[in-house]
């Protein structure tokens, strides 16, 4: 199995393939809200509504090597700030973006290899199982 990457979604013209992530907890959940007061002084605690339709993913994708972690780059300034389409290692397809400006690399100096990490917002939920 692998985790692909794909842009555009439509008719995908780039497209990148990753080992499987680590595995572990990769949901990320917001607990944030919207405080402030009406004209009356009534503490309002709101959360906003497009928040629900929403799930974000934070993988971890190691060992990778030099040239996979320069086209992951290549790949994500391509598509910056517009959906891709993913196949994740449980082989579920879904349309996502990418959230961080600049992925977090690390590099392991002992076998030259990468490790990275993607934040991964899924405004739907998945297209449909493979």
């Amino acid at each position: 199995m692998s985790f692909t990457l794909q842009f555009p979604v439509s008719t995908p013209i780039s497209t990148i393939v990753l080992k499987n992530p680590e595995l572990g907890d990769v949901n990320r959940y917001d607990f944030r809200t919207i405080i402030n007061r009406s004209r009356s002084g009534e503490l309002n605690v709101l959360k906003p509504i497009d928040r629900e339709n929403q799930h974000t993913f934070n993988y971890t994708f190691v060992a990778l090597t030099r040239a996979i972690r320069d086209l992951l780059i290549v790949f994500l300034n391509l598509s910056a700030g517009n959906l891709i389409l993913i196949t994740d290692h449980n082989n579920k397809i879904f349309e996502a973006l990418i959230t961080i400006s600049q992925p977090t690399s690390t590099t392991i100096r002992d076998n030259c290899t990468y490790n990275i990490v993607l934040d991964i917002l899924v405004p739907q939920p998945e297209i449909s199982p493979s």
